[in-house]
């Protein structure tokens, strides 16, 4: 783990449970802004050669489309198939309206992609090029107005102001447009196979199925990252690196199991490796496609633990935003008497328990009263604060959250020892520290958002913004 000092407690799984396993307690958070995706697959080329047509494009652009429109929560997606060039720039032009400020943008595209002198260009249904010129400007424009240009609808995208914006292509196979030269000779226009890296503009990552040069299989990208996307907590960089390990992996099993039957090299399946090119900001990196514990929480429910009793529960913190050095004030209210686990999810999606800590083994809170957990006095000495304090980076978007059941099982206190009273919860971003000289919760250097709050059957879940202290 790159941002805790101290792993949550594995004995938490119960806790997580609640929220995972089960899948039957959603985390109460508000939407947190607009979800949108333009996803397109072309598998008929009307102008190209029978061995252009693909098969795999639209179903694959048909996963995506169901994928995304099922997580949680949804986007509002686009699906285009068999498109020609007009009707796949008007429905562009449609969903940039759509993506204007929006949480996250998406375009994914399956089919034919082509370079052509360092420029990539999108084959639709309608693709067609008269001849080669040895003009390679003109040329870009001809292919510009039969093809779609991707730097263009990348800048395009660009200009929505979509807090996270992603490009997924599915498009590096061998390439199948040819034309004329002068001399009457049929030539592939542009490079034979792959296409070229794009610099991404802030704020955007775009992924390749396969990397520079490659070849992709058909349908294996797509396939394992649809099934990444739907991984509760699992944040952006998270999904893609994830995706591009079991793409290399089961890619190079297939290749050499085709070599090892004595299957001819144009018939092989290629092992590749998918490529991502980011320049997400901080926040962006934090994004999830599906909200949610993170997977890397151990979330087994053990069968002695029986049926979980929820219990609805609120979770409030004294503000929404939080300057470095400032100390939240959490406090909890549940309808009857339960017990309780506090979590913090710090910017990078490490979850730390945060209550109960090693002082406090008495998890259980009475029915019908907000309990401040945070900070408190310590039963043994009323000089002594326990408080969590947001203390250094990574910033951005923190989240808070609060598991209430009838159960005590689970929701275990860590073994305390002397060196570190409290080794629950050190993370990077926040930690739970002792002191003899209370601070002041919430201080804002002039600026106090409002408070956030949020409400739920078993959990609920806060997500505030933290930022570092500017300098004076």
């Amino acid at each position: 783990m790159k941002t805790v000092a101290f792993p949550m407690p594995s004995l938490l799984s119960f806790a997580f449970s609640v929220v995972c396993a089960l899948c039957a307690l959603p985390l109460a958070e508000a939407q947190e802004g607009k979800r949108v995706a333009f996803v397109a697959g072309v598998n008929v080329y009307d102008e190209l050669p029978g061995e252009a047509q693909l098969s795999g494009a639209v179903s694959d652009a048909e996963l995506m489309a169901r994928t995304l429109k099922s997580l949680d929560p949804p986007f509002e997606v686009t699906l285009l198939k068999d498109v020609d060039w007009k009707d796949a720039q008007d429905g562009f032009d449609s969903f940039l309206d759509k993506a204007k400020g929006a949480e996250c943008a998406l375009v994914y595209f399956a089919g034919h992609g082509v370079e052509y002198y360092g420029e990539n260009f999108l084959l639709v249904r309608s693709t067609s090029v008269p001849g080669i010129s040895p003009d390679v400007e003109r040329m870009k424009r001809l292919l510009g107005a039969a093809a779609v240009s991707l730097q263009t609808w990348v800048d395009r995208l660009d200009a929505t102001r979509a807090k996270v914006k992603v490009v997924i292509l599915d498009c590096c196979r061998n390439n199948p447009l040819k034309a004329e030269s002068r001399g009457g000779t049929r030539s592939v226009v542009g490079a034979r196979r792959g296409l070229a890296q794009v610099a991404p503009p802030s704020g955007t990552l775009i992924s390749y199925s396969a990397d520079a040069g490659q070849e992709a299989n058909d349908g294996l990208f797509t396939e394992v990252l649809t099934n990444n996307l739907k991984s509760p907590g699992l944040n952006i960089v998270g999904v893609f690196a994830k995706t591009r390990e079991e793409v290399r992996e089961t890619s190079t099993t297939w290749a050499e199991e085709d070599a090892a039957k004595g299957v001819e090299p144009r018939f092989r399946r290629s092992r590749h490796e998918p490529a991502e090119y980011s320049k997400l900001d901080l926040s962006g990196t934090t994004f999830s496609f599906t909200r949610g514990a993170p997977a890397n929480v151990n979330v087994e429910l053990k069968e002695a633990l029986g049926e979980v009793k929820p219990v609805p529960v609120t979770l409030t913190l004294d503000k929404s935003l939080y300057l470095a050095s400032e100390i939240p004030v959490i406090r909890v209210k549940a309808e009857r008497d339960c017990h309780v686990g506090l979590f913090y999810e710090d910017a990078v999606g490490e979850i730390i328990q945060l209550f109960p800590s090693g002082d406090k083994t008495d998890t259980r809170i009475p029915g019908g009263e907000e309990i401040t957990l945070m900070p408190r006095t310590d039963p043994a000495d009323p000089n002594q604060r326990i408080v969590v304090e947001i203390y250094g980076p990574p910033f951005g978007k923190e989240h808070f959250i609060v598991v209430a059941t009838e159960e005590s099982s689970g929701i275990t206190v860590p073994a305390k020892d002397a060196a570190n009273p409290f080794p629950s919860a050190t993370p990077r971003a926040a930690r739970v520290v002792r002191e003899t000289a209370p601070k002041t919760a919430g201080a804002a250097a002039g600026e106090v958002p409002a408070s956030a709050t949020a409400t739920g059957v078993g959990t609920a879940r806060v997500t505030v913004t933290t930022r570092p202290r500017e300098a004076p």
